[in-house]
C-alpha cells in the first residue's frame, strides 16, 4: 500500500501506511528505512534521519562491512564527547553518498575529534585531501584503531541537521587539486566547456530509471550550439558509449586517463558547467561549488526533495525533473533550451532608445575606449554609481561595454539583468541572471534577483527556490532572509516565514520592514500579543509608520482596547 502511494507521489498517505506497518512490527527495518526516505523527501529531517538511524540499528551483516557491523553495538557514535577521540566513518551507499556527506568531517573536527574514513580505492586520494579528514583506509584492508564508529548517513541526525543549516559548499577546494595535468590537457578546448554524465553504476537497482539512453541524449549534444565543447565525465561500464556518438560532435573523452575521483575533480574544475544524471559527478560538482544541472528521474532521490529546482545540499545545483515516469525527452528539451541561452547572450534593448542612449553616453562618458583605459573595475564602479543615482540606462550602457571587453564579468551581467527587470523584460533579465550564476555560482545576490524576478511574476514556488539558494550562500543577510520570509508568507507558510523574520532580525533588529511583516504573520497565526509587540517596536523607531499604526489599531480593536481610535487617526493624517 505504501509503495503504491509512493509511486503516485502521494507521500502523506505513504507515510501513514508506513507508520501503521511499523506499529504492527517495530523491528521491520525496511519499513523504517522507507519511512525515513519519504519524510526526507518532504524535508522533514528531524524525523527522517532518525528513522534511517533506527533502520541501521535493525540491519545486520551489511555486505562488505561485516567487521564494522559486529563492532557497531559497542562503538556506535551517537553524539558522545569526541575530545581526543578518533571516529571512524563508513558508508554502505554509493560514491555520491560519500561525497555528499563527507562535508561533516570538519564539523566533527570542530568537536575536537579525529576523523578517519573507510572508502574504496577510487575515492582514496580525493578524501585524503578533504579538510578535517586525518586518515583514509581502503575498504578491503583491516580496520585502524578508533574510539567510535558512525555511518555517514547517521551524522545529520546526531548533529541535528535541518535544511537551513547544512554544512556549506564548497568543501572540495580548488587548492586541493594540486597538479596541472588536466588544466593543460583541456586548455585547447574552445567555447563553453560542459561536462556530461549520462549513466550511473549499473549495479544499482534503480539504474534503469536514472540513466539517460544515448539516443535520448543526442539532441542535447547536437543542437546545443557550436559554441559548446562537451567533455565526457562517464567512467565505468558506459564510458564506451562515446564511440557511438556521431562524427563531428564537439566531444572530448578523457576517460582512458581518469584514474579516480581526484582526476575527475580536476577535470570538473576546468569546466564552466556540468550536466549529469543523479550520479557521483553531480555530487562532485556540487561539492566543489561548480554550476551543475542535475537530470532527475520521476521518483527522484530523497536528497532532492519534491517539486524544487534547487537543493539545500548544493546551492550551485539546478534540478531538471521528469514530468512523468520515464520522460527524458522533455528533460533534454528543457536543458537544451537553457543551454542555448547561455551561448546566445546578447544584450539588445530591441528599440531605437538604445542608439539614442549610446550617443548620449558617448558624449558624456566618452565611450568604450575610455573604460578600457580606466580599467574594468573603475568602469563598473561608475556603473554602480549611475544605477544608484537612478540613471539606469547609463549604467546599462557601461555594463554592456564592460561585457564586450570581458564577457564573463558576472557583476556587470547581473546589473544588466536588473535594468531589464526594471523594464519588465522578464525573459531577458532571467537569462542574464542565470548566466551570472553559471559564471559565479557563489554570489547570493544573483539568486536573490532571480527570486525577485519570479516574485514579480507571481511564480512564488520558483521565487522561493531561488531565495532559499541565496540564504544558503549568505544565511546572515537580513534582506535576503526577509525576502524568503515574505515569499513564504505569501504562500501562507507562516511558521517558516516567522522563523525567517526572527532570524533576519538577529542581524538587523531595527528593520521596520521585518518587524511589520513579522507582526502580520503573527497576527494571521492568531498570536496577537507577539504581533502587538512587533508593531510597537516598529512605531518606536518610526512613530508615523502608517501600516504599523493601522495594524496595531486593528489588534486593539480585536482585543477591545480603547486605544484603537488614536492609532487609526495617525495613518489617516499621514496619508
Amino acid at each position: 500500500e505504501a509503495n503504491l502511494y509512493y509511486s503516485r507521489k502521494q507521500h502523506d498517505k505513504a507515510i501513514e501506511s508506513l507508520r501503521r506497518c511499523i506499529a504492527i512490527n517495530p523491528d521491520f527495518a525496511d519499513g523504517h528505512s522507507a519511512l525515513g526516505y519519504t519524510l526526507l523527501k518532504q524535508f522533514n529531517y528531524s524525523e527522517g534521519f532518525k528513522e534511517l538511524v533506527e533502520a541501521q540499528r535493525l540491519i545486520r551483516g551489511d555486505a562488505g562491512f561485516e567487521q564494522v557491523q559486529e563492532l557497531r553495538r559497542d562503538y556506535e557514535w551517537s553524539g558522545q564527547c569526541l575530545e581526543g577521540k578518533t571516529i571512524l566513518l563508513f558508508s554502505g551507499g554509493g560514491f555520491g553518498d560519500i561525497i555528499q556527506l563527507i562535508r561533516y568531517a570538519p564539523v566533527l573536527v570542530g568537536l575536537s575529534g579525529r576523523v578517519v574514513v573507510i572508502c574504496e580505492r577510487p575515492l582514496e586520494r580525493l578524501l585524503s585531501r578533504i579538510q578535517g579528514v586525518s586518515g583514509v583506509v581502503r575498504r578491503d584492508s583491516g580496520l585502524p584503531l578508533f574510539d567510535y564508529l558512525c555511518e555517514l548517513v547517521a551524522l545529520p541526525h546526531h548533529l541535528k541537521t535541518t535544511p537551513m543549516d547544512i554544512p556549506p559548499t564548497p568543501y572540495i577546494q580548488e587548492d586541493t587539486l594540486s597538479f596541472n595535468y588536466w588544466p593543460t590537457k583541456l586548455s585547447g578546448l574552445r567555447g563553453l566547456k560542459v561536462g556530461v554524465c549520462w549513466a550511473g553504476n549499473p549495479g544499482r537497482s534503480f539504474e534503469h530509471e536514472r540513466s539517460v539512453g544515448l539516443s535520448q541524449l543526442l539532441p542535447l549534444l547536437t543542437h546545443a550550439g557550436k559554441e559548446i565543447h562537451f567533455v565526457s565525465l562517464q567512467k565505468g561500464a558506459s564510458e564506451g558509449d562515446v564511440a557511438g556518438f556521431p562524427d563531428g560532435l564537439n566531444m572530448f573523452d578523457p576517460a582512458p586517463d581518469i584514474e579516480d575521483f581526484l582526476d575527475l575533480a580536476s577535470i570538473i574544475n576546468t569546466l564552466d558547467l556540468v550536466i549529469s544524471v543523479d550520479s557521483a559527478p553531480a555530487h562532485l560538482a556540487g561539492a566543489m561549488g561548480k554550476p551543475v544541472w542535475m537530470l532527475s528521474r520521476f521518483h527522484g532521490c530523497w536528497r532532492w526533495g519534491e517539486g524544487r529546482t534547487d537543493s539545500p545540499w548544493y546551492p550551485s545545483m539546478r534540478i531538471f525533473r521528469q514530468p512523468c515516469f520515464g520522460d527524458w525527452k522533455s528533460v533534454i528539451e528543457d536543458v537544451t533550451v537553457e543551454l542555448k541561452k547561455l551561448t546566445q547572450y546578447e544584450f539588445d534593448l530591441a528599440s531605437d532608445q538604445q542608439q539614442e542612449m549610446l550617443s548620449v553616453n558617448d558624449r558624456n562618458i566618452e565611450g568604450t575606449s575610455t573604460y578600457i583605459e580606466l580599467g574594468i573595475s573603475e568602469a563598473f564602479s561608475l556603473a554602480i554609481k549611475q544605477f544608484e543615482a537612478g540613471n539606469h540606462k547609463e549604467a546599462a550602457v557601461i555594463c554592456e561595454k564592460i561585457t564586450l571587453v570581458n564577457p564573463n564579468h558576472s557583476a556587470a551581467i547581473n546589473l544588466l539583468g536588473l535594468f531589464l527587470l526594471d523594464n519588465k523584460q522578464y525573459n531577458e533579465a532571467c537569462n542574464l541572471f542565470v548566466k551570472a550564476t553559471v559564471i559565479d555560482p557563489n554570489v547570493p545576490e544573483y539568486y536573490n534577483n532571480l527570486g525577485s524576478l519570479y516574485q514579480e511574476q507571481n511564480k512564488f514556488d520558483l521565487a522561493e527556490n531561488y531565495f532559499r539558494r541565496a540564504v544558503q550562500l549568505h544565511h546572515t543577510h537580513p534582506d535576503i532572509l526577509g525576502n524568503l520570509g515574505y515569499i513564504l508568507q505569501l504562500q501562507k507558510k507562516l511558521d517558516e516565514a516567522v522563523n525567517c523574520y526572527r532570524q533576519a532580525l538577529l542581524f538587523s533588529e531595527h528593520n521596520i520592514r521585518l518587524l511589520v511583516n513579522l507582526g502580520i504573520c503573527l497576527e494571521e497565526k492568531g498570536d496577537l500579543h507577539e504581533a502587538e509587540l512587533c508593531y510597537q517596536k516598529a512605531i518606536a523607531i518610526d512613530p508615523y509608520h502608517a501600516i504599523a499604526l493601522n495594524n496595531l489599531g486593528n489588534i486593539f480593536e480585536k482585543q477591545g482596547k480603547s486605544k484603537r481610535l488614536h492609532c487609526i487617526e495617525h495613518p489617516i493624517q499621514i496619508r
